[in-house]
């Protein structure tokens, strides 16, 4: 949506409420007497999204995962948030010494100017001196997050840089940025926009209430981990990371000496990630991109040979300033709606934490190598540039656990053993078999139905397995769920053709790009040099969608 703010007003039984893209759905006025306010609110939010409230936890199978542990007793693991601050659901805080405060802005000084690229104003490279320097010799500063920009003088504040995980249009300090990136880690437990029901959150302010980390603050939270006694079972980072080698070094050591997992966002630039970023020095962390609701990477996402995962980062509903829904049994949570690779990371983050969990005695390397062998194979077969190893799958990867835990993988040695054997990753076919009997059993139009129809296609772990799902959506459920049953056909659709299993019909292929071109050339002119087209790798696709 860059830069563009759509305003939706619904009015649904005594409930009514304006949404704005990337930012806050702000009640207009509550029937306080409605018992299904909540649930008029989500299908609102379905009906302006035409996707599920919570599409992208769905998607990874986070809701089946709950139930699969509902009467399991695992005590959570510890996932450290370093980020801009959790004002809800931390259970411990690492305390930071606060940098100095920021230098203000004397007054008549050139402003930041977001443009993005693609404006049909002329950009011009301009490259960001030092915030101090700028004060004291009034040169140009500019946020670098997208490389063109145009400089415009204005009388008005300095923004600093922002939370990589925000849209550009957001350029001030996003309040709740931390508290949402730890809602969709695990701060909910039993609520639909947390991923891991066993996590406890512990927050690490990096931001102190300003745009973004400076690198002094950065260096000593890893530092200040790295010489604590407790371990860092799991460590989220959803925003940028400083570009020196003292600070992924430091990364390397804490991933080294207390065995950590780590997750980190692959940004928001719409370029590959550069040859000499901190990203690629870090080499055990996994680096998240985001997956949209057009079933591949979103436009704006980084990506390169560095990424390892793609989790849904487009419009996820979380913890933050916006609008109460009411829970059965929890109560009332103010939540928003966010985009970014800042989402995308918690999702991985809560899924490592969930692996963790349950088995306690594995390396973290064995656990990075189980999520990465369960994720979906999106695109070019196997790992590549723009999808990592592809697309999240929590639910596949739990239960690939709890098989090894049920039978008695209790130690490092075994766990590492049994997780280099291929065969350890085949999900069960009495328990595939039994989710499509049930799934039989069900009425077609219930929860339940769409439910074991998702359970089946990540249980199975391909992306073929999306079509049977995307087709649903549209069937049965066009109004609220078009995109995201446009989003698994193209997901679907784009494999190699020379997969056997790929046979799409052509029929199929010429209705689904009628619908679906116009949003996907949008989206690949939103692109930095219009890459997205480059993750079309099926021919008879590209020209479909061309043809149109």
């Amino acid at each position: 949506m860059g830069g563009r703010i759509l305003v939706l007003c619904f009015f649904l039984s005594g409930y009514s409420f304006i949404a704005e893209s990337f930012g806050a759905i702000i009640p207009c006025d509550r029937n306080a007497n409605s018992p299904f306010a909540e649930v008029n609110l989500l299908h609102a939010i379905e009906l302006a999204t035409q996707a599920p409230a919570f599409w992208g936890q769905n998607l990874v199978g986070s809701d089946l995962v709950k139930e699969m542990l509902r009467h399991q007793t695992i005590p959570p693991v510890r996932v450290v948030v370093s980020d801009g601050g959790v004002t809800k659901g931390a259970i411990s805080k690492v305390t930071l010494k606060a940098p100095p405060p920021p230098a203000t802005n004397p007054g008549n000084l050139p402003a930041i100017i977001y443009i993005p690229i693609g404006s049909p104003k002329k950009d011009v490279e301009i490259s960001l001196p030092d915030f101090e320097d700028y004060l004291k010799n009034k040169t140009p500063i500019l946020e670098t997050r997208w490389n063109k920009f145009k400089l415009i003088e204005a009388k008005t504040k300095i923004y600093l840089p922002i939370p990589i995980g925000l849209p550009k249009s957001q350029p001030t300090f996003h309040a709740t940025h931390g508290s949402h990136v730890a809602g969709i880690v695990g701060t909910g437990r039993d609520l639909p926009f947390s991923v891991s029901p066993l996590a406890d959150i512990e927050d690490m302010d990096v931001f102190f209430g300003r745009g973004g980390a400076s690198p002094r603050v950065l260096h000593e939270a890893i530092q200040t981990l790295i010489n604590r006694a407790e371990p860092v079972p799991v460590l989220n980072m959803s925003h940028e990371l400083p570009n020196d080698l003292t600070y992924s070094n430091l990364v390397n050591e804490l991933i080294e000496k207390k065995d950590s997992l780590c997750a980190v966002a692959a940004g928001n630039d719409s370029r590959r990630i550069a040859e000499k970023s901190s990203l690629n020095a870090i080499t055990n962390c996994v680096v998240v991109g985001a997956y949209g609701h057009l079933g591949t990477k979103l436009s704006f996402s980084n990506y390169g040979e560095r990424l390892d995962l793609l989790a849904p980062g487009d419009e996820i509903l979380s913890v933050g300033q916006g609008f109460q829904v009411h829970f059965n049994d929890h109560g009332d949570e103010e939540l928003e709606l966010l985009s970014g690779t800042s989402m995308a990371t918690p999702m991985v983050s809560g899924a490592l934490a969930t692996l963790r969990a349950i088995l306690p005695k594995a390396r973290g390397e064995d656990l990075r190598t189980l999520l990465f062998k369960t994720a979906i194979d999106l695109g070019a077969e196997g790992r590549d540039e723009f999808t990592g190893y592809g697309l999240l799958n929590t639910l596949r990867a739990t239960q690939i656990a709890l098989q090894l835990r049920t039978a008695g993988y209790s130690t490092p040695r075994l766990i590492q053993q049994s997780l280099s054997n291929g065969i350890t990753y085949i999900v069960s076919s009495a328990l595939i078999r039994q989710t499509i009997i049930e799934r039989f059993k069900a009425h077609r139009d219930s929860e339940a139905y769409e439910q074991l129809l998702r359970k089946e296609a990540l249980l199975e772990g391909r992306a073929e397995g999306f079509e049977k799902l995307g087709k649903y959506y549209l069937n049965e459920r066009p109004q609220r769920m078009r995109k995201m049953g446009l989003g698994l056909l193209m997901t679907a659709y784009n494999r190699p053709e020379s997969d056997p299993e790929n046979a799409v019909d052509l029929k199929d292929l010429e209705s689904f790009a009628e619908n679906f071109s116009a949003e996907w050339k949008l989206a690949v002119d939103r692109s930095r040099d219009h890459h997205l087209n480059k993750v079309l790798i099926n021919s008879k696709l590209r020209a479909a969608l061309e043809g149109h």
